[in-house]
């Protein structure tokens, strides 16, 4: 009876190692990261804390329960991370017990890199519940204790690598690959029977690409070895949106297909489900698993204080763009009104213009009369009130011409006489700059005179800049004056 239930055991033993369940297996290892790697405990900006069951193979009795709760977060420097786990994993005679503290140190290597180291430490109690064993003689005196319990310590070492988007690592579960000797079984003292803690190796890879503002994919791939089991691996897609809403796909290596999904609910509960269809060679008579978890994210949520710190800036940026508008629409006005003011003003120098015809009419007339009548004389001296010039300028403009070409006709029907050009400026700029102005308006009219015609003996320059004056209105100060030298 004695070898009966060792071999028992053994074999057991054998069984669930082959199948890697020593660590415990879950699907939403996307949200409880540091399950398998201490690395990734408490990389994120605010705490949270985790209820997970896992019903495998409801058809099969006693097949696999996994009860787990974790709690994890940064401390206030973010560079270090500390998470508690709890779970227990239910598997045929075998009631596993184990809880972990584990501990994340970041390194930050450059703007975009980092690399975090993490350990955990635990203990694992596992007990064979001899109850759910069929024996052909219930009375064998050998059988006089229903359960066995042995404890052992575990460890769990790890790390993590992440440039920008993309992240790697790689954990060892049971390092200390310890073993549970059990002493005895009943009342028969044995050194046979030993449950054997396997170092496991866990390598995952991740990348996260942003669709959208809101809508990222995130694939994850994570390789499972273990000495003496298959080698296992699992390709998981998951999408996020608006980190509210997740929902994603998973395939198990010859076990299952996984399908995920979670959501936000009243901003910091987070709440999944997942199924698992079988795949295997056994799918015929394997039931899926189901997992649900639940969630409670506290603490300094930086990605919630980023929700609304987005909606803020947008809020913002609209009332910016509103201002702007508004600045715009404003401006708008004042060009109108600018635009209004020019048409005034447009309209008043029409008139005055006009006025200044009129009244060059008139003096042209009396100039052409004086010279018909005899009466004008050498030492008198004229102007044409249309022939001023803009600031600071000693151009002809166009309206000027037409009054100088009435002069070149008077000139050309009075040979003999002379003129002086007299140029003046208004009192603006120093007292050279406007010598010297006059003297280039009055050079200016001589040239144009001279080009239609008349002779240059005929034609004096005069400059007497700022100093003769002859109103307050600046304009009519900026002027050339013709005084008959000869007649």
């Amino acid at each position: 009876m004695k070898k009966l239930i060792i071999l028992t055991l053994v074999a057991l033993t054998f069984t669930v190692s082959s199948f890697g369940q020593q660590v415990p297996m879950y699907s939403h290892y996307y949200f409880n990261k540091f399950l398998y790697n201490p690395a990734l405990t408490g990389d994120q900006s605010y705490g949270q804390a985790y209820m997970i069951y896992r019903n495998q193979w409801n058809n099969v009795p006693d097949a696999p329960r996994t009860k787990a709760v974790t709690v994890d977060g940064p401390l206030k420097n973010k560079k270090v991370g500390i998470g508690v786990s709890l779970y227990q994993d239910n598997a045929g005679v075998f009631n596993s017990t184990g809880g972990k503290f584990s501990y994340r140190y970041g390194l930050q290597m450059s703007k975009k890199a980092t690399l975090n180291m993490g350990l955990s430490l635990g203990f694992l109690d596992n007990r064979i519940d001899f109850n759910k064993l069929t024996y052909k003689d219930d009375l064998d005196p050998l059988i006089l204790s229903q359960y066995n319990s042995e404890t052992g310590f575990d460890a769990t070492f790890g790390f993590n690598f992440i440039y920008d988007k993309f992240q790697i690592g790689l954990s060892v579960p049971q390092v200390l690959a310890n073993e549970l000797a059990y002493e005895s079984i009943g009342n028969i003292a044995t050194e046979d029977a030993v449950y054997g803690l396997t170092r496991h190796y866990i390598a995952t890879a991740r990348y996260d690409f942003q669709l959208t503002d809101e809508l990222s994919f995130e694939p994850t791939a994570m390789v499972r070895a273990t000495p003496g089991a298959p080698t296992q691996y699992d390709i998981n897609a998951m999408f996020n949106y608006d980190d509210r809403f997740w929902l994603g796909g998973m395939y198990r290596s010859a076990y299952a297909a996984t399908f995920s999904g979670a959501a936000r609910l009243f901003n910091q509960i987070v709440a999944g489900y997942s199924y698992d269809l079988a795949v295997n060679t056994n799918k015929q008579f394997l039931r899926g698993a189901h997992e649900v978890m639940l969630g409670w994210q506290f603490g300094d949520d930086k990605e919630t204080k980023k929700l609304f710190k987005d909606l803020g800036d947008r809020v913002k940026k609209n009332e910016d763009d509103i201002k702007e508008n508004r600045y715009d629409v404003d401006q708008n006005d004042k060009d109108i009104d600018e635009l209004k003011d020019d048409d005034e003003d447009l309209e008043e120098e029409n008139k005055r213009l006009e006025e200044q015809l009129k009244e060059l009419r008139l003096e042209f007339e009396d100039f052409k009369k004086s010279r018909e009548d005899g009466s004008l004389q050498a030492g008198d001296i004229f102007s044409f009130n249309n022939v001023y010039f803009a600031t600071n300028k000693s151009d002809i403009r166009g309206t000027d011409r037409s009054e100088l070409d009435n002069l070149v006709n008077i000139l050309k029907e009075e040979p003999t006489m002379t003129l002086a050009i007299m140029g003046h400026t208004d009192l603006r700029g120093s007292v050279a700059f406007n010598d010297r102005l006059s003297k280039d308006r009055a050079e200016s009219v001589r040239q144009y005179l001279i080009g239609r015609g008349i002779s240059s003996t005929r034609l004096n320059v005069q400059s007497f800049g700022e100093s003769l004056p002859v109103s307050e209105d600046l304009q009519q100060n900026r002027r050339v004056e013709f005084k008959v030298l000869t007649k």
